[in-house]
């Protein structure tokens, strides 16, 4: 016969055993009619679910699962921040809801997420985020049979208010641009205004990834998607002019202004965007916000959806059109024009 058993280090491990030595191990701890247990072909299964285990024990249990998900995600292309993503909310839940994974009712998951929003006052858009991690995360539990059923499946859509997020205005571009005070600040922003990279995808590029000829260069997206990105005539002087200056030998595209000269992080270039950004006493200016305010500036232009979402490397065409929303300014300007 066989038992399942945690070991002190949380992994599960398989013994196998005698009747009567079986019989002994699990004296005190479950009651069970051997005879009976004899006629079910899943009795291994079916012995370690009623095995009652303590909250160490059920929070060590849930994550080695969340562990093997996540290097399931790896397997399958999944970027390093989008399983960061899911470890944090994951791990968050798993060390509230203290039940092994297939006892998690939808009911615990309604509880959770009300008791989430009392205590961090979240916005709904965030919550409906949560939602979707939990989906993703119990959907893999479904499909490798660690629970029978997805709880999340019945919880609903969070209605949220919808918030448009402004891109740039050509004026916020160029108080930015001036407010820079050095080469690599200027070539850091033109980059971004006009490649409409992700920072991620941005602090992975090496000097030899640039095809200044062509204003060209190939970065590799979410889920490790390889794709070619244009910059402007502009971002063309000013990176090489930055290069040009450097005096180190690293090989990436970005680094740090002093020794040792390490290649940019994300933090990097979030800090730099927002020194530069209140220096021109715009709000608001973080990375992503550029390439927001490029997929608008093409769209508004007239360039066809499907060519902005293959430029911004968008899976699903509806994300892309979601920077097509209408200003009432662009609204009153067209309504003169046409009328």
């Amino acid at each position: 016969m066989v038992l399942f058993e945690l070991n002190q280090e949380g992994v599960l491990e398989a013994h196998v055993m005698t009747k009567r030595e079986f019989s002994e191990r699990l004296e005190g701890r479950i009651e069970i009619n051997l005879d009976d247990l004899e006629k079910k072909e899943d009795y291994p299964d079916a012995i370690y679910r009623e095995v009652k285990l303590t909250n160490e024990e059920v929070i060590i249990q849930n994550n080695e699962l969340l562990k093997l998900f996540l290097k399931t995600k790896k397997l399958e292309g999944c970027s390093y921040e989008t399983r960061m993503s899911y470890s944090a909310s994951i791990t968050r839940f798993i060390f509230d809801v203290i039940k092994p994974i297939d006892k998690i009712t939808c009911n615990d998951v309604r509880m959770y997420l009300m008791n989430y929003i009392e205590d961090h006052n979240i916005k709904y858009n965030t919550l409906d985020d949560m939602i979707r991690i939990l989906n993703t995360f119990f959907n893999w539990c479904e499909e490798e049979n660690y629970v029978i059923k997805n709880p999340i499946k019945k919880l609903h859509k969070i209605k949220g208010e919808e918030i448009i997020k402004q891109p740039f205005s050509e004026e916020e571009i160029e108080l930015i641009r001036d407010s820079c005070v050095s080469m690599r600040e200027l070539a850091l922003i033109d980059f971004l205004n006009t490649s409409g990279v992700r920072v991620s995808e941005l602090i992975r590029l090496d000097r030899n990834d640039i095809d200044f000829e062509q204003k060209t260069t190939v970065v590799f997206g979410k889920g490790s998607k390889e794709r070619v990105v244009y910059f402007s005539d502009a971002a063309k002087v000013h990176l090489k002019k930055y290069l040009s200056y450097r005096v180190d030998n690293d090989p990436a595209l970005f680094v740090s202004p002093n020794p040792p000269y390490r290649r940019i992080s994300r933090r990097g270039v979030e800090f730099i965007v927002n020194r530069i950004g209140n220096r021109a006493g715009v709000s608001e200016c973080h990375p992503h916000r550029f390439r927001r305010s490029l997929a608008t500036r093409l769209l508004t232009r007239g360039m066809p959806v499907e060519q902005v979402q293959k430029i911004l490397g968008h899976t699903k065409i509806e994300t892309t059109l979601i920077y097509a929303k209408v200003s009432d300014q662009d609204v009153k300007m067209n309504h003169s024009k046409y009328c």
